[in-house]
């Protein structure tokens, strides 16, 4: 979704197979020393796996959109997520934090956020399949971003206050904690639904056709 150029070097390879044998050995030998190697493992191979970076560098359109501030941010989650359970090895208290990160910062907040390019993608082509002389307007200006990003900035404080109250843990701040997070779901699912009934009806734009829009600039243009 970066939509950038880039070339893989070889070793840019090696961080996905350490995650995925770390992972393998981890859960094949249940030994403490042996899951404290595999998360360190896992840990220093997504902290040094720079592709992501580059990617970002030599992307086509240099403002960040919605789905990769959403990846960014669950990136992050995904990072303090094997950061405390590398932690829990010696600090059991720290286990539920980070599976507050992995799951309601790295996984939710990833789908979230590709979900907006995917299911924004797919009801386009809908739209232009049931109304082929439509002319619809771009996805990027469709997708409500203020909402987008209320929403983010609500996982983001619900995922923190859920991790720090699970973790401390402060049950008196789990509950509201959990209310962020839920407000920043709805909010996500209203940017969904705007997205969506933007291309589930006819637009107002769709009765003009790729030959009146050519007869009306090819007019405007005379006229100036």
């Amino acid at each position: 979704f970066a939509l950038a150029h880039t070339q893989g070097r070889k070793f840019q390879r090696l961080p996905p197979w350490l995650v995925l044998f770390a992972g393998v050995g981890a859960a094949a030998i249940k030994n403490p020393l042996v899951s404290r190697v595999a998360l360190a493992i896992t840990l220093v191979a997504a902290a040094a796996a720079n592709t992501h970076l580059q990617t970002l560098r030599a992307r086509m359109r240099r403002k960040l959109d919605v789905s990769l501030r959403y990846a960014i941010t669950a990136w992050v989650f995904a990072l303090c997520a094997l950061a405390l359970a590398f932690t829990a090895t010696w600090q059991p208290a720290a286990a539920i934090p980070a599976v507050a990160c992995a799951v309601l910062g790295w996984l939710n907040i990833t789908i979230l956020g590709y979900g907006y390019k995917i299911i924004g993608f797919l009801i386009w082509e809908m739209a232009k399949t049931r109304w082929p002389s439509a002319v619809l307007p771009p996805l990027d200006s469709s997708l409500p971003e203020g909402l987008a990003l209320v929403a983010l900035s609500l996982l983001v404080l619900g995922t923190v206050g859920s991790g720090l109250a699970l973790g401390i843990p402060l049950p008196q701040f789990e509950r509201a904690a959990s209310g962020i997070y839920a407000i920043g779901g709805c909010c996500a699912m209203l940017t969904f639904l705007r997205l969506v009934l933007t291309y589930a009806r006819n637009p107002s734009s769709c009765a003009t056709t790729p030959s009146s829009v050519s007869t009306t600039a090819a007019s405007n243009h005379r006229s100036q």
